[in-house]
C-alpha cells in the first residue's frame, strides 16, 4: 500500500511516520507538504492520509476530487480511544 502524507508542517511528520509504521509495516509512505503537491503524486498513492488536526476538514473535498481514500488524525484517534476505552462486543 502506499499512503500520501499531506501536512503543512515537517516536524509534525517524524510520530506520523512511526505511528504508520506500527500499524502498516508494509506501506510505503509518500511525504507530501500540502503546499508542493503535484497530481503524479497523488495519482501514485492508494490511500491519502490528511495528517494534521487542521486539514482534516479538507477530507471530503480531497476525497472527491482524488477518488481516492482519505485517512485523518482526528478520525484514527476516536478509532483508537474508542478500542481502548469500550470493552470487546461479545460475539
Amino acid at each position: 500500500m502506499r499512503i500520501a502524507l499531506i501536512h503543512a508542517m515537517a516536524p509534525s511528520i517524524p510520530p506520523i511516520v512511526a505511528a504508520f509504521g506500527r500499524a502498516w509495516p508494509d506501506a510505503t509512505l509518500m511525504n507530501l507538504l500540502d503546499d508542493s503537491l503535484a497530481p503524479a503524486g497523488l495519482a501514485d498513492c492508494d490511500v491519502i492520509a490528511l495528517a494534521q488536526f487542521s486539514l482534516s476538514q479538507a477530507a471530503g473535498a480531497v476525497a472527491a476530487a482524488t477518488g481516492k481514500a482519505v485517512l485523518t488524525t482526528p478520525d484514527s484517534a476516536v478509532r483508537k480511544l474508542q478500542r481502548l476505552l469500550l470493552p470487546a462486543k461479545a460475539a
